[in-house]
């Protein structure tokens, strides 16, 4: 997406600091995250395919914090000489104005070692010369000081590469924060050095040496300690014993290793940290290190961060084990605060491989010519564009765009919800989202004599407004032998067609031996519910979208006394909560219930409870209490006494 600069005046405006540093991360982690024209990788945790048409929306900055300085954890493992980050603040990105700039170059041998560029704000620069890069990144531009809360954008001039965080800080850097020497020329002057170099480290960080480490266990005879590139040769299950760490009060809430990696990108390699001894209830930290990290400057390219999970103090030994293999370890530094930026671990919500199992009553279509049980084989089948029939059955060689033509398939009366494909796929990466990564499934394309171009289906579908009636994700299930199973919503559809099978991948090729394809049906999720709440016996009638209720009661009560019914909840937990609304009266109650499932609220519901009595109140000789209900409760400090419409005070006199 090109944005036009807008040429304004730099203004400077004081504020006072009273604030830390920020890292917005440009990952899963951030739910404010928006991205145009380029892609969020759950496995590097970062955004990469950036380029001159990319916007990343990073959500809202606080700008009256007075930061001085931006900068961007950042990766290339090619060269990228010349390309620049423009970051613009607004209320939404068509307003929106620049107030800094970056420039970018390779950081690597490959896109996974990050690197902290930053730069002073543009506004707070005198000379185009002391910008990051030495020039304007677009001739024209000028920068403004944003105020208050602003939306944050990232646009790229020339491409760019990927980005895992943003930062802003609160002081102006100097010469001597930068490397200027080395063979990063395109980098000096704005790649921060690593902050172990910086004067003050030792004052914050507590670093365990490498030199005086010692193997605990080792599954192979192989692992040692490879000189400077640190314990080589390690397979999962080796255990290192880093010495004794002094965690003192508490302060210390990071830990940071200093790896290299070059076994390509695994989900699953990482380092786990423990106090004592290796068990579950001992491990305070896990250092995810499964990207291919490599190349010249260890102490800041191999650095690799995470938060303790947890207050430590005192003096404990510090164990460390491999998760995974192929990584190297050196030095093991315990920070106070986050000085380096973190790793975090892979998305694996999305990353974990799905294998679903049709029903019983699920209705089985095959590719194979060796039919299972119970499955109907398509005969009357087709490839349009992409593919090669093999000697199984199935189409082969297959990739984006490749369509695939099944008729005769029946649908029935419209009873299936769900369907299933059951396919293989050479790699065992991450492929990617839904939406940039899927199989979908048409219908009577042809029907009527329409024509499309099948080396363009997905797009030219799209256009022509075309909607699938099913949607699957494209995932690598780990070899063309693995065949897995996945799943999504079928849309009603009824009676005998003729299916399309579209293959979609925004980004890759990555191809999948489709081999059975289930019409299914599944019942909709259960939805925990509260049905019901009654208080001392008296129920409340419960309105779909009404939360807050009003009860009144004539005594007293507890949680005890409040009975909530739930409806599919078996797995949730019930919350009740009793308040008084006025700590020196009893008389009136707000009553809090929630429905958990773990720490996700399903359901919450406020009561407010006035506890009334038919008794006679001291002080009242005016009027009838034993005739009327009357309410008694407080009032700016006072007692007051309500019957019908009318207030009296503890006196007996009527209150206007």
């Amino acid at each position: 997406m090109k944005k036009s600069l807008t040429l304004v005046a730099a203004a400077v405006m004081a504020f006072a600091a009273n604030a830390q540093d920020l890292i917005v991360p440009t990952n899963s982690l951030n739910p404010n995250i928006e991205l145009t024209e380029c892609r969020m990788d759950p496995v590097g945790m970062n955004v990469g395919n950036v380029g001159t048409e990319s916007v990343i929306g990073i959500g809202e900055v606080d700008f009256s914090e007075n930061y001085q300085a931006v900068g961007m954890a950042f990766s290339n493992g090619w060269n990228g000489k010349g390309n620049y980050a423009i970051l613009w603040a607004g209320e939404d990105f068509e307003s929106a104005l620049p107030f800094a700039q970056l420039a970018l170059a390779r950081t690597g041998d490959s896109y996974h070692n990050y690197v902290k560029l930053a730069g002073n704000m543009g506004y707070l620069v005198s000379s185009p010369a002391d910008l990051p890069g030495g020039e304007l990144a677009v001739e024209g531009l000028s920068f403004y000081q944003p105020t208050g809360k602003q939306n944050v954008y990232v646009t790229f001039v020339g491409g760019g590469g990927n980005i895992q965080a943003i930062h802003f800080y609160k002081n102006t850097f100097s010469p001597a924060d930068f490397h200027s020497e080395g063979g990063w020329e395109p980098l000096n002057g704005q790649l921060l050095r690593p902050v172990e170099n910086m004067s003050n480290y030792v004052k914050v960080a507590m670093r365990l040496a490498y030199e005086n480490s010692q193997l605990v266990a080792s599954p192979s005879q192989d692992t040692r300690k490879d000189g400077n590139s640190g314990w080589g040769w390690t397979t999962e299950g080796v255990v290192v014993d880093y010495g004794t760490m002094n965690f003192g009060n508490g302060e210390y809430t990071q830990v940071c290793g200093f790896v290299s990696h070059w076994n390509g990108n695994s989900m699953n390699d990482g380092l786990e940290v423990y106090i004592d001894e290796v068990n579950d209830e001992n491990k305070i930290a896990f250092i995810f290190t499964g990207n291919e990290y490599r190349g010249d400057f260890q102490g800041e390219l191999y650095a690799r961060a995470a938060a303790l999970n947890r207050v430590v103090t005192g003096s404990h030994k510090v164990l460390v084990k491999w998760r995974g293999g192929s990584t190297n370890l050196t030095n093991l530094d315990f920070c106070k605060g986050t000085l380096w930026c973190e790793s975090p671990a892979p998305d694996y919500a999305v990353l974990t491989k799905v294998n679903d199992t049709p029903s019983e009553n699920a209705k089985h279509y095959t590719m194979r010519n060796d039919v299972p049980e119970g499955a109907i084989k398509i005969t009357n089948h087709a490839g349009l564009n992409q593919y090669q029939l093999e000697g199984n059955g199935n189409y082969g060689y297959t990739g984006n765009r490749t369509v695939l033509k099944l008729e005769g398939i029946d649908f029935e009366n419209g009873q299936y919800n769900k369907v299933r494909i059951a396919y293989a796929t050479g790699g065992d990466g991450w492929i990617d989202y839904k939406e940039n990564a899927n199989i979908s499934l048409y219908l009577d394309l042809e029907e009527g004599g329409k024509t499309y171009d099948w080396t363009n289906a997905p797009e030219e579908l799209k256009n022509a407004g075309v909607e699938p009636v099913a949607v699957v994700r494209h995932q690598a299930t780990g070899g063309w032998g693995n065949v897995l199973t996945i799943s999504d919503d079928l849309a009603p559809v009824t009676g005998v067609h003729t299916v399309y099978v579209v293959y979609y991948q925004r980004y890759t090729s990555e191809g999948a031996n489709i081999f059975d394809y289930y019409l299914d049906t599944e019942a909709p999720a259960k939805e925990p519910k509260i049905t019901g709440i009654s208080i001392k016996g008296q129920a409340l009638e419960l309105v779909e979208g009404q939360t807050n209720y009003s009860l009144d009661l004539t005594e007293n009560f507890t949680a005890e006394d409040v009975v909530v019914d739930t409806e599919d909840a078996e797995d949730c937990t019930v919350s009740v909560k009793v308040n008084p609304v006025v700590l020196e009266s009893v008389d009136e109650y707000l009553v809090e219930i929630s429905l958990k499932n773990g720490e996700e609220v399903l359901a919450e519901y406020t009561v407010n409870v006035t506890v009334t009595t038919e008794e006679p109140v001291t002080g009242i000789n005016d009027i009838n209490v034993n005739s009327a209900k009357v309410v008694k409760m407080i009032e700016n400090g006072q007692v007051v006494i309500v019957k019908g419409d009318k207030k009296f005070n503890a006196a007996g006199q009527a209150i206007k």
